[in-house]
């Protein structure tokens, strides 16, 4: 699995689906969990030292059996839980377990389940329509957005220790 900061930040969410979002840990497959981390920790390693090197980028990572791309950013403050907002309006509190996040296409998470590599994922995260997910994409200091969406991570986040997670059940 390759994992690289996204350069092209006018994107189009073209998935007619919609975009899963929450924790890559809940969706992405066991299988390629290891190949995604080990990928990420390279990633951060090797430009580390660059000038316009920040921990808080978008990357944009391959499915090597399909092709498909999706997003990862890394959280502010790590683990925890934080709020989705759609049109400025909060839409979901995402549970946090991995210190990072994801916008995954919903064909992408449609063909890991059809392929029997992911249980049940629809409580664990929130699906936005491609509708509002065209313009910017980006992420400072932790705080992402992508065309009408924002999911702020950030120190003026409202942002939730774990305990709302570990209450739902979302940690395995």
């Amino acid at each position: 699995m390759n994992y690289d900061k996204l350069h092209d930040t006018h994107v189009k969410g073209d998935d007619e689906d919609g975009f899963w979002f929450g924790d890559p840990c809940y969706v992405v497959p066991g299988q390629l969990w290891e190949s995604f981390c080990d990928a990420w920790q390279a990633h951060d390693k090797q430009h580390e030292g660059d000038d316009d090197f920040k921990h808080h980028y978008v990357a944009e990572t391959h499915d090597e059996e399909t092709g498909v791309g999706f997003y990862s950013w890394s959280t502010a403050y790590g683990d925890g839980t934080y709020k989705l907002f759609v049109n400025n309006s909060a839409v979901a509190d995402l549970c946090v377990d991995a210190g990072t996040l994801s916008a995954i296409p919903m064909k992408l998470i449609k063909h890991w389940k059809q392929q029997g590599h992911i249980g049940e994922y629809e409580d664990l995260g929130h699906v936005v329509s491609a509708e509002h997910l065209n313009g910017a994409i980006g992420c400072e200091g932790g705080d992402f957005y992508w065309g009408k969406v924002d999911l702020p991570t950030g120190y003026s986040a409202d942002h939730e220790d774990d305990e709302e997670c570990e209450e739902e059940g979302w940690f395995f």
